[in-house]
């Protein structure tokens, strides 16, 4: 399987792991009959549509290479921290996880495509 293809999975299994987590917190589904619900929603799933995105930025092999590394290690660590926040220390803040996970992975993954991208430029 190509590289960008192992991306895009790991991009797929964060939105479905983050959808179910969300839908856990809300109990049931009718948390998207709301525009707050569905802005929620798309929020939470934005880090792993911009990783899938990423991989257009990334041309080497080498870049790729590490893009799914951080891909798969921020995934990883937002299953743990749904799961953390869901089911091991449940407190009426852990709803915060969906509104600041996704700001955290989208800075982190800003950084590492800029970074990667000069480590690539410089490969050359």
């Amino acid at each position: 399987m190509h590289t960008t293809h192992k991306i895009q999975s790991l991009a797929l299994l964060g939105i479905v792991s983050t959808v179910a987590f969300e839908r856990i917190a809300a109990t049931d589904w009718r948390f998207l009959h709301s525009k707050a619900g569905i802005l929620i929603c798309l929020w939470s799933v934005l880090p792993y549509m911009l990783m899938a995105c990423a991989t257009a930025l990334l041309k080497t092999p080498r870049a790729q290479s590490w893009w799914l590394a951080v891909s798969a290690v921020m995934i990883m660590l937002a299953i743990m921290a749904y799961y953390h926040t869901l089911f091991v220390q449940p407190d009426a803040q852990g709803a915060l996880i969906f509104l600041f996970l996704p700001l955290v992975q989208c800075l982190i993954a800003c950084v590492a495509v800029i970074l990667l991208r000069f480590l690539a430029g410089r490969d050359r």
